[in-house]
């Protein structure tokens, strides 16, 4: 069972800089609690844009406690975001792919094992499974994956609409015309990052479930809701595409705030997501 949930951010952590492909990435290392330590290390795959910085606290806290309960951690951010160098716009998909791998490889380097698995969050999980098929994780954890990723690509670009209407009381451009302006090579703000035609068409046509048709690990799969009870046709539909390929997965709905946008509620340790994490590694790993 967890240990302690009173974890914060002060705990010790090895923070340092790597080079890959002329870029520095930023690494925190959590060392696993030497009279628990099992011998298995977690790489967390962060979500990404904003959602990536609000939910920091949180992956922090869980990364202590996973150490806490004998796993070696390890955080990292990609390239152009975080800390790690450059623009989020200089870098694509595929290269975000390939820090997760890299990242994968420090891990097993840093832990001094092969037994590995992977935590992502949010679109995170997109990227993270596709960076598995190479890897082979010995489990996977899916933190509120985006399941609709057509759905989630609009959602970004209303953040720009969003700031349009508090800067000009209007929208100047809408949808449409923010995706010509892609086309034609241009960069679309979002929160301050810089969206590439690149990265709109990668979100739009990504495919969660077809990801997971690769997999044959211990996987947990889990939509956080503040109310988990009412219906989602979203998560329903997801459910059903993977009733042909789904072996053994732990696949659940659990309440939880949405601590990957900054709310009235902030939650740094939501309760029920960290307690059904722990659970599943302790039986799984």
């Amino acid at each position: 069972m967890i240990r302690d949930d009173r974890i914060d951010m002060t705990q010790k952590q090895q923070q340092y800089f790597k080079d890959f492909r002329g870029s520095r990435i930023f690494f925190s290392y959590h060392p696993p609690d030497k009279n628990r330590e099992s011998g298995r290390g977690i790489l967390i795959c962060d979500a990404i844009l904003e959602e990536k910085q609000d939910s920091r606290r949180a992956m922090v806290n869980f990364a202590n406690l996973a150490a806490e309960n004998g796993f070696g951690v390890l955080r990292f951010d990609y390239r152009g975001q975080g800390e790690s160098e450059g623009e989020f716009s200089d870098f694509g998909p595929a290269d975000i792919i390939e820090d997760i791998r890299f990242a994968y490889r420090e891990l097993e380097e840093k832990s001094g094992t092969s037994k590995i698995g992977i935590l992502s969050l949010r679109f995170g999980c997109n990227l993270a499974v596709a960076a598995a098929k190479e890897l082979r994780p010995e489990f996977m954890v899916f933190w509120a994956p985006e399941v609709s990723s057509k759905n989630y690509a609009e959602f970004i670009l209303r953040s720009n609409l969003t700031n349009q209407l508090i800067v000009y009381k209007k929208v100047i451009e809408d949808r449409k015309a923010l995706i010509r302006r892609m086309k034609a090579g241009e960069i679309v703000n979002v929160d301050g990052y810089g969206l590439t035609l690149e990265w709109y068409e990668y979100i739009s046509g990504d495919d969660f479930a077809r990801h997971l048709s690769n997999q044959d690990n211990k996987i947990l799969i889990m939509d956080i809701d503040p109310h988990p009870e009412r219906n989602s046709r979203r998560w329903d539909s997801f459910r059903e595409s993977l009733e042909e390929i789904e072996n053994g997965w732990e696949i659940t709905r659990v309440k939880g705030d949405i601590f990957w946008k900054l709310t009235p509620i902030y939650a740094e340790r939501p309760k029920e997501p960290f307690e059904r994490t722990i659970e599943f590694l302790e039986k799984n790993v």
